[in-house]
């Protein structure tokens, strides 16, 4: 296999990576964080419990991350990328597919991401995985089958 999942907690040596990739992703796509102050707050919802944090290895290389949170029996995302240099290449397809696979035997029945409605190409990315999608809010809600 040539992807893997690696879950990230707080006292892991790669928790660090995991923060400036978020923090660049949030950067690249809405506003200025501070790392610091995204550090402490991920790791206050951590240590709540429901979270995961995942870096998607591929080829013995982190590529990707996803930051999701469990409600009930949905896991949403709050956070989900491909490395700049890796897009494009069909990563960011098995990585949504290695998520929603976790979720199921995880006893998930669904998978979820909000999307702002001016994203187009994270909006083109869920429904390229034909996600059922919720346009009702403010935000393009996509459900995993």
């Amino acid at each position: 296999m040539k992807y893997s999942l690696h879950f990230v907690d707080s006292e892991c040596s790669d928790w660090d990576l995991f923060v400036d990739w978020s923090v660049e992703y949030i950067e690249e796509n809405w506003e200025r964080v501070d790392r610091t102050d995204y550090d402490q707050e991920l790791r206050r919802r951590f240590e709540e419990g429901n979270r995961f944090c995942i870096l998607l290895k591929y080829q013995n290389k982190f590529i990707g991350l996803a930051n999701l949170y469990a409600e009930e029996q949905v896991l949403h995302i709050a956070e989900f990328t491909i490395r700049p240099e890796y897009r494009g290449q069909g990563h960011g397809c098995s990585f949504a597919e290695l998520v929603t696979d976790w979720a199921k035997k995880n006893s998930y029945i669904q998978v979820s991401a909000e999307v702002d409605r001016d994203q187009n190409l994270s909006n083109l990315f869920w429904q390229k995985l034909q996600w059922q999608c919720d346009r009702s809010g403010q935000r393009n809600r996509y459900y995993s089958g």
